[in-house]
């Protein structure tokens, strides 16, 4: 699973999206990068990655703004986001994970540390999505179980109704 994996990297310093993608494309992701929110919007449009890493302080619109984005999205609020970046007020820290981020990654980060978040919460990912699929699929098996208990028994009930009528017209043939 993990090497069919893509992930976004959105941060406004190259060397940081070149160090994390080189880590990360090592381990067998596919690694795509944005330097701007801008430019992550616009490949969100095109592909919708597995996961995204995304710094905070960012000139434009920063990464607290772009979480908000991919969050209020039905194509792209699913998607695991990961801030990683220098950021460490704990009030910026609260905010986004109040956006909907899963995760925090402080630079600089080690490439263990940034492997076991990413890793954790593309298992969770994937197994959130095969777990909506396994509902999915209940749901669909209990509206067709339930349609066809309901047959028999609206024959079993026009078939009582019927005798009720043929006994209160005096009809017990």
């Amino acid at each position: 699973m993990f090497e069919k994996a893509e992930i976004l990297i959105v941060d406004d310093m190259p060397e940081h999206i070149a160090f994390a993608g080189t880590i990360l494309r090592n381990e067998g992701f596919r690694v795509l990068g944005a330097t701007s929110a801008k430019a992550a919007l616009k490949m969100m449009e095109k592909s919708k990655p597995h996961l995204v890493l995304l710094d905070i302080k960012m000139e434009g619109m920063d990464g607290l703004e772009l979480c908000r984005h991919f969050k209020s999205d039905e194509e792209t609020k699913e998607i695991p986001v990961i801030f990683m970046t220098s950021e460490s007020d704990p009030a910026m820290i609260k905010k986004g994970f109040e956006l909907g981020c899963c995760d925090y990654v402080v630079k600089p980060f080690t490439k263990e540390e940034l492997l076991a978040r990413v890793k954790t919460h593309l298992e969770i990912y994937s197994k959130r999505r095969k777990l909506e699929a396994a509902n999915n699929e209940l749901s669909l098996f209990c509206s067709a179980i339930s349609h066809d208990l309901r047959s028999p028994l609206n024959v079993t009930q026009m078939l009582a109704d019927t005798l009720k009528k043929d006994i209160s017209a005096g009809n017990t043939e």
